[in-house]
């Protein structure tokens, strides 16, 4: 039973820390949202647009800045540890340049992405953020030690700390320019807070560590294609309330991503349900062929019922939803919220099966697909937003979204069999090849 107790407590310090992760998680979009619907409300369409449309372009200059070093840097820490002063400075180097690269060449671009000076003004203060962002190196340690639990205790009080900051400033009657402070504000306090826990924590950081050029090579190398796809997916994510609001205008933006906010919070049902399957699709993949196919179909099925329920009801209710959360001025939002929100289907589809696809080992086609999403999306706003505007913008979305799901099902045979046994069509019950 002694042997047994280095494991249980393993265990359970996994729990306790998958625990606070997905508290913040579950915080930062219940927050995110509610203050969000009221920073609208107190912006009107057009404001909001405006800062919605600097938070875009930022978004994808966060995802160039990053380097994908993510998982990367977190990989080294695990295999080797002695090493991790020396890694956790070459990182924290690295991300530095990677930050003044990205917030040098929004400064450059600017004079192109609005020709109000004001807005060029915002967009650069916003991206300034990813100078301080860059303190989130502290987490891959925690992350590779899985403590990442602590990490995100502070985080939660960073998001509590910016959503008083908000309500503060709706209560003094802001205007557009302090909003857009207060999002710098949000970077500095997360950067001081960590530099609190690397200051608590010191002897894990030491400060006889340097910048290692060789090391700095290796990690670019190995993080080449993971820096690929996040920035395919920022473009992806992002993209198209930049269309929108060079296509369409200021005002319309806000109507879009009032809407678009509410239907993406839904994403968070079907991420939460992939992510507790998870362990039982790896553990099934590994004992028995036989139920490891009967429990991807079983939940294949569910997701059938769940992923065009959701979205119906949704649907349905839009008009409803708007008028209480964002008032008559945001009316207009309810016509994108109906087209909007039948993004659901795919994404539940898409959530599950990226992680069927990561037990399997066949993870490389995640890129290729939100690259077809991207191409999909850019090619359906080009067309269909100057000529039917706003419905135009909800409807590429859905169909960038089913342009995954239906490349995924053409590139992936058994993908395929078992979507056509969850809709009834089929009762097999053999494992796929």
């Amino acid at each position: 039973m002694e042997m047994l107790q280095p494991l249980r407590q393993g265990v359970a310090d996994y729990v306790r820390n998958s625990i606070w992760l997905l508290l913040e998680h579950a915080l930062r979009l219940v927050i995110g949202l509610l203050v969000g619907v009221q920073v609208a409300r107190h912006l009107g369409p057009e404001q909001f647009g405006n800062l919605s449309y600097g938070l875009a372009i930022v978004a994808i200059a966060a995802s160039l800045s990053r380097l994908g070093l993510d998982s990367v840097v977190v990989g080294r820490l695990i295999r080797n540890p002695a090493a991790k002063g020396t890694v956790l400075r070459t990182a924290l180097g690295l991300r530095l340049l990677g930050a003044s690269a990205a917030l040098s060449l929004v400064c450059v671009l600017a004079p192109w992405m609005s020709p109000d000076p004001a807005e060029r003004a915002y967009i650069v203060i916003i991206a300034a953020g990813l100078l301080f962002q860059t303190a989130d190196v502290v987490d891959f340690f925690y992350q590779a030690s899985v403590r990442n639990g602590l990490t995100a205790r502070f985080r939660a009080v960073q998001i509590l700390a910016s959503a008083v900051l908000r309500l503060v400033l709706i209560w003094n009657d802001a205007g557009l320019s302090a909003f857009v402070v207060a999002t710098l504000v949000d970077q500095i306090l997360l950067a001081t807070i960590y530099g609190l826990v690397m200051r608590t924590h010191k002897e894990h950081f030491s400060q006889r560590s340097r910048f290692d050029r060789q090391l700095a090579n290796s990690l670019l190398i190995e993080s080449t294609p993971l820096f690929v796809s996040s920035v395919f997916t920022a473009a992806y994510v992002r993209i198209d309330q930049i269309l929108v609001r060079q296509l369409l205008g200021a005002n319309e933006i806000g109507y879009y991503v009032a809407a678009t906010n509410l239907s993406e919070a839904l994403y968070f049902l079907p991420t939460l349900v992939a992510s507790a399957v998870f362990p039982m699709l790896v553990a099934a993949s590994q004992a028995d062929e036989l139920r490891y196919v009967q429990l991807r179909r079983f939940l294949y099925r569910g997701l059938v019922v769940f992923g065009i329920s959701v979205p119906a009801a949704t649907s349905l209710l839009a008009p409803q939803v708007i008028a209480v959360l964002y008032g008559p001025q945001f009316e207009t939002s309810s016509g994108v919220l109906e087209i909007h929100v039948w993004t659901f289907v795919f994404v539940a589809y898409a959530a599950l099966f990226a992680k069927i696809l990561i037990a399997q080992g066949h993870q490389r086609i995640l890129p290729v697909l939100t690259l077809i999403g991207l191409v999909t999306d850019i090619a359906c706003l080009g067309l269909l937003v100057p000529r039917y505007g706003l419905p135009g913008a909800a409807w590429s979305a859905v169909l960038a979204n089913g342009a995954i799901a239906t490349s995924l099902l053409a590139l992936h045979r058994p993908a395929r069999r078992e979507l056509i046994d969850a809709l009834w069509f089929t009762k097999r019950s053999e494992p796929s090849a």
